[in-house]
């Protein structure tokens, strides 16, 4: 049984007041909960989003066109001539009334191969390759097309609490590490004909604590084997939503923090100072598990008490620090063995041995016999000390006979 001292009583009363202290906050939390925090009727909210996608198909050489780039969907921009795609994409949110929202934007890239046997149908034209990868913000010094170079095409979340938000993001597309791709996995397809596009992606979802889930999604499709393409554009460009909000005034939200804080804290007392408890070691354990841990290298662990009758003399050493100053001054180590009612350190040296130990509190026995030292004391095992007693008991009996 553990005992506790003056200043753990008073802990583990602090403790419990914490408990208590967080029950009374809990209730609270759950009465305001149902009553006044439950009083406000949600707010109809409407959300308006828009996602704008434009480009630059930038050119290797303006000759052809008096510019450096096409940027509609009705230009045929040639293969030949393309260098690379900027892709800018624009997203608005706007709501009706503040509230918080939750935003993530992520961006994908799809290759579709294709068999062209020149006959309609997707039967007879079959897919040999579909692959969706992240798509890098720069895929310029990309060479393969599951990791973007430098986390270039990692999301990043935002939140709001508010009633609009926007994000602009700019892409650059190279056509060329696609293409390689494309041309390394369907080299073993050479009966027909390949046609391969790739279709960019770009995702912006938008969470409400559960009340709102919404994922926009606006796409470009590239198609990568024609000699002269056009750029098509494909999903929502604008659309609306509508969800319920809960409304809580800021008084209610101060007061939810506030008992929110205190549920914690209080909490955290408490579960810090029963742990503190559970994990307490007693004075006796404590004292010599400390020598164990701070001195492993200089002491030996054994098994085996030490056999007294082998040591002409037994000296009692005041500390433990004077039995380590010895055993360091002589170059022996330190002998450690325990009992129920104590842990001995020792050092034999010749026909003496130096021991220091450590008594069990804890442990109770009847006492009385011989007057013993401290370390035939804490040898000697109650059975063996009633065997003890009755061999001194007789030695006196035969000495008293002699004297008769």
């Amino acid at each position: 049984m553990i005992r506790l001292t003056k200043k753990e009583k008073k802990s583990l009363l602090i403790g419990g007041l914490a408990l208590s202290v967080a029950a009374v906050v809990l209730s609270a939390v759950v009465l305001y909960m149902n009553t006044l925090g439950a009083a406000a009727p949600p707010e109809f909210i409407t959300l308006e989003e828009s996602q704008r996608i434009s480009f630059k198909a930038h050119l290797t050489d303006e000759t052809p066109f008096g510019r450096p780039y096409l940027n509609s969907t009705s230009d045929n921009i040639p293969l030949a001539l393309l260098d690379r795609i900027e892709l800018v994409v624009d997203y608005m949110a706007t709501l009706s009334s503040p509230a918080q929202i939750n935003f993530l934007d992520s961006a994908t890239i799809t290759i579709v191969a294709t068999q062209n046997r020149g006959v309609a149908g997707a039967d007879n034209n079959p897919v040999i390759l579909n692959r969706t990868f992240p798509f890098c913000r720069d895929n310029s010094k990309m060479t393969n097309p599951e990791v973007c170079p430098d986390g270039s095409g990692s999301s990043t979340p935002a939140t709001i609490n508010g009633d609009i938000f926007s994000r602009g993001q700019t892409y650059e597309l190279y056509l060329r590490p696609y293409l390689d791709f494309v041309v390394k996995t369907t080299e073993s397809y050479t009966a027909y004909p390949i046609n391969a596009t790739a279709t960019v992606s770009f995702q912006m979802s938008a969470n409400n604590m559960g009340q709102l889930r919404s994922l926009m999604t606006r796409s470009v499709t590239v198609p990568m084997t024609d000699d002269n393409f056009k750029l098509t554009l494909s999903g929502e460009e604008v659309r609306s939503r509508d969800f319920y909000s809960p409304v809580r005034s800021f008084g209610q939200v101060l007061v939810l923090a506030i008992f929110g804080g205190l549920l914690v804290g209080s909490l955290g007392v408490a579960i810090w100072i029963i742990k503190k408890l559970l994990n307490k070691k007693s004075p006796y354990r404590a004292e010599v598990d400390g020598y164990l841990g701070d001195y492993e290298d200089a002491i030996i662990k054994t098994v085996t008490p030490p056999d007294l009758d082998n040591y002409a003399e037994r000296i009692a050493v005041e500390s433990f620090k004077e039995l380590l100053n010895l055993a360091v001054s002589i170059s022996d180590p330190v002998v450690y063995f325990e009992t129920p009612k104590a842990a001995i350190f020792y050092i034999a040296r010749d026909d003496k041995i130096y021991y220091y130990v450590v008594k069990n509190p804890n442990y109770r026995d009847a006492g009385g016999g011989k007057a013993l030292d401290e370390m035939e004391e804490a040898l000697l095992l109650p059975e063996k000390k009633a065997k003890h007693k009755l061999r001194i008991g007789a030695k006196k009996d035969s000495k008293k006979a002699v004297k008769k």
